[in-house]
């Protein structure tokens, strides 16, 4: 379980969660105010449906990130 710091674009998309290691930033960019444990990131809200990018630093220096999405569907109801 290593330390790491995160970055998670909303570009206009909404939303209210972060964490004490987080900030959402005016760019839309939520991003660690310091390395963290994953299993002490408890939550992160992604309340409308999208793709949000995801740049992932681990703690030992490495300035090119791991790049993901994050894809987030529309709960369909039947």
């Amino acid at each position: 379980d290593s330390l790491l710091s995160i970055e998670i674009d909303y570009g206009a998309k909404r939303t209210f969660c972060s964490t004490g290691k987080t900030k959402l930033e005016r760019d839309g960019v939520l991003r660690s105010l310091e390395p963290f444990s994953p299993r002490g990131f408890i939550s992160v809200c992604f309340p409308e449906p999208g793709e949000y990018p995801l740049r992932v630093y681990g703690i030992h220096g490495n300035s090119v990130p791991s790049r993901g999405t994050i894809i987030v569907q529309a709960n369909r109801e039947e």
